[in-house]
């Protein structure tokens, strides 16, 4: 409970007092929103989904932002780092809604308790967070070949950063399972009209974008530790 101590000491200028309160308010936001939806109260439940928006930006965008203040570690300090990890978020909650919207309409659509509060989710909609998904993963790879690229072609000591994630230890990890499972092939995957609007295919590609995104998360807090501070 000592990260509290950062709020009664509120530093304006400490992006870690910031967060402090950006990560108390926002599940304090989330449970008022599923309170609500439980009470059926539309009005209020409009008003936290809104306020809950900035919220889950500023929430998630935070932690690049700290790691970006990083000096020392060549893979963290990008202004990149707050974007990569915002839009790894978008991707990853979209893979994670495509789960549950799938795995509700298969195994719990005659729960009268689980239909009370949550309304049936039409195969359009599933289909449309696929695309949605899709769109995500190209902003994702964007962002993600972006910094590779900087670092590789910048400084001799973000060079050796880069090539330890492309030829040395991380490489598997980042070209293999973050690149190429968790947004190269289920993008293609989405793209193919025949598969895109299969649930067994949607289930497996959310699946492994998650892995992808861990493997992101992973790559990004290990391979840039594995780097002596510059």
């Amino acid at each position: 409970v000592r990260f509290y101590h950062l709020m009664y000491m509120f530093n304006y200028h400490s992006p870690v007092s910031w967060g402090s309160v950006l990560l108390t308010i926002y599940p304090i936001n989330c449970l008022f929103y599923l309170y609500y939806i439980w009470k059926e109260d539309y009005p209020k439940i409009r008003f936290f989904g809104y306020l809950g928006i900035p919220l889950a930006i500023a929430v998630h965008g935070y932690t690049g932002f700290i790691l970006a203040l990083a000096k020392g570690i060549a893979l963290w300090n990008t202004p990149l780092m707050p974007i990569y990890f915002l839009v790894s978020a978008m991707v990853s909650g979209t893979a994670l809604l495509i789960i549950l919207s799938i795995f509700k309409e298969t195994f719990l659509k005659t729960n009268t308790m689980i239909t009370r509060f949550f309304p049936p989710v039409e195969k359009e909609v599933i289909w449309e967070l696929g695309r949605l998904l899709a769109v995500f993963i190209a902003l994702d790879f964007l962002v993600a070949f972006s910094d590779i690229v900087l670092l590789y072609y910048t400084t001799p000591e973000n060079s050796i950063v880069a090539k330890v994630m492309i030829k040395g230890p991380f490489r598997n990890m980042f070209l293999v399972m973050e690149i190429g499972l968790g947004m190269v092939l289920p993008f293609i995957v989405l793209l193919i009209p025949k598969l895109n609007k299969s649930y067994p295919v949607l289930v497996t590609i959310a699946v492994l974008v998650l892995i992808g995104i861990w493997a992101m998360r992973y790559v990004t807090v290990v391979a840039g530790q594995y780097v002596p501070l510059m």
